[in-house]
């Protein structure tokens, strides 16, 4: 698949995010970039997306609606799941990308995704690290964990916009 510049350019600001210092930033960055990417999911899916904005919705109804449009399921409880991190690092002061909460982050993935997340953390500690053993996905620090989770989520997301682009009659 021909991957268009403007999905490469997303992607390197997407990743620019996740790397940011700030744990309240990579939650909240990483969720909006998502929300947009489920927006132009809708967009391509859509008959009449101008509508859409008239609806007002709020993420979760997104989620919703781009899944009974043709969103794979398998994308739901964690695209749900990380839009309850994201409330959670909107609300609370004291909110941490804890061990347990990127733990029941993951727990919310397909097994095939889970295995997309632990080959990009191996990806990315064997370009940093590779003269040290990669340790097992559930040992990571839980940002790199979250880092992996949010790269798989918006492939995932990237993937159904282009297969999306890919079938569309031409004119």
């Amino acid at each position: 698949m021909n991957i268009p510049d403007s999905v490469r350019e997303s992607t390197v600001e997407f990743v620019a995010d996740l790397v940011a210092e700030d744990p309240t930033t990579r939650v909240v960055r990483s969720h909006t970039r998502i929300d947009k990417a489920i927006e132009a999911f809708l967009d391509k899916h859509l008959k009449y997306g101008e509508y859409k904005s008239k609806l007002r919705l709020e993420y979760a109804q997104k989620v919703a609606l781009a899944l009974a449009v043709g969103l794979p399921k398998e994308l739901q409880t964690p695209l749900n799941s990380l839009g309850k991190l994201r409330n959670d690092f909107a609300h609370e002061l004291d909110s941490a990308l804890s061990d347990s909460r990127i733990t029941a982050l993951y727990e919310c993935l397909s097994p095939g995704l889970k295995d997309q997340a632990q080959a990009i953390a191996r990806d990315l500690w064997h370009s940093h690290q590779p003269e040290v053993a990669y340790p097992k996905f559930e040992k990571l620090d839980p940002i790199d964990r979250f880092i992996s989770i949010s790269v798989i989520l918006w492939n995932a997301l990237q993937s159904a916009i282009l297969s999306c682009a890919d079938s569309l009659p031409s004119a």
